[in-house]
This record gives C-alpha cells, sequence and structure tokens, in this order.
C-alpha cells in the first residue's frame, strides 16, 4: 500500500523589535500619522509599505526604503 505524505517544513523566523522607526513627517500626505507598516526584506535592504493618514483623515499607502532595518534612504 502506497500512502501519501505531506511533509511540511516550518521555518524558524526570528523577530527583533526596534521601537519607532517611522513617524508622521510635515510631507502633506503623512502630516496626521502613519500606521500599519507592512515588511520585506531583500538583502539589507528594507521595503516598508504603510498606510500614511493626511489633514482630513485622508489615507492613502506610503513607501520607505531602507538600509539596514532603521536608516531610511527614500520615503514617497
Amino acid at each position: 500500500m502506497i500512502s501519501n505524505e505531506i511533509i511540511i517544513n516550518k521555518m524558524m523566523l526570528a523577530v527583533t523589535k526596534h521601537g519607532i522607526i517611522l513617524e508622521k513627517t510635515e510631507n502633506s500626505f503623512e502630516n496626521e500619522g502613519v500606521f500599519n507598516p507592512g515588511i520585506y526584506q531583500d538583502g539589507n535592504t528594507v521595503h516598508m509599505f504603510y498606510r500614511a493618514v493626511s489633514e482630513g483623515n485622508f489615507s492613502c499607502i506610503g513607501y520607505c526604503r531602507l538600509n539596514g532595518p532603521l536608516t531610511a534612504m527614500s520615503l514617497s
């Protein structure tokens, strides 16, 4: 008898808390706040997509590219 076997490999993730990395700025698209970041790391480059809130409670998606986990290189 042949049985089908499903093998699941669980990848362990290491989580490091760095505190506040990004705060609201004077930029019109995020002058009320930045929330809900989503992170993707490719080598030493970290890509962050987040909810940016402007005056009047209008939301859009912001993007920040970081060199390593803490040094912002570009913001849009």
